[in-house]
């Protein structure tokens, strides 16, 4: 495999992690808007904020 290559196949990889991120992210947030139980609405929370990290990254 060339480096162009190589290098397109990383760029890929880390859009589809993005992508899946946000995805992720949103149904984390539709999910809670639906919760009523206090404690599962503050795991979905902190659920969300922990993604929001590692799509930083």
């Amino acid at each position: 495999m060339n480096t162009d290559d190589l290098k397109q196949l990383v760029k890929d990889g880390l859009s589809a992690q993005l992508a899946g991120s946000k995805v992720a992210a949103a149904a984390t947030d539709e999910i809670q808007q639906d919760a009523k139980n206090p404690t599962l609405k503050q795991a979905l929370q902190q659920g969300n904020e922990t993604s929001k990290e590692w799509a930083k990254r």
